[in-house]
């Protein structure tokens, strides 16, 4: 009988090289990669939609399709405001952070800190949220491209 070798797949190595291609694209394409994503999203839901009405699963089939004809169209609108959303949420949440550590008898240094940043970060998304959001994909990216390496050497 010959001696057959058994090549195992190493699904490791698989997610390590997606991590790594995303977390490039993530820093190449900044927020464009958040259109990029929408578009992705828009038509795998226009697919799914008709699959469903294929089903005869009407309701989630039209819904579908709804979905990713207004992820298509007006994505980007959406994403806009809901981290303009984002933003006051932070701001306020920040704000009272704040209120609630002077409120201490001895206010904590970190805990000043922390609510200073988040006010920070929730004031720079509504003033200029596309700058905010370009470091926050380069931020995931350089996450996801560390993360690949780790995966690679075995950690």
């Amino acid at each position: 009988m010959a001696n057959k070798k058994v090549y195992k797949f190493d699904s490791r190595i698989l997610s390590a090289i997606l991590y790594l291609v995303i977390g490039i694209l993530f820093c190449v394409f900044r927020s464009g990669s958040l259109q990029i994503l929408l578009t992705v999203v828009g038509i795998l839901s226009i697919v799914y939609g008709v699959v469903d009405l294929i089903k005869r699963f009407y309701y989630t089939g039209i819904f579908g399709i709804a979905l990713g004809v207004i992820l298509l169209v007006g994505g980007a609108w959406f994403a806009s405001i809901a981290i303009l959303i984002f933003g006051v949420f932070l701001a306020v949440k920040g704000i009272v952070s704040l209120i609630e550590v002077f409120k201490m008898a001895k206010p904590n240094l970190f805990a000043i800190i922390g609510a200073a940043i988040t006010v920070l970060i929730g004031v720079l998304l509504i003033v200029n949220k596309w700058v905010m959001l370009d470091w926050f994909f380069i931020v995931i990216g350089i996450v996801f491209i560390v993360d690949g390496i780790l995966i690679l050497i075995g950690k």
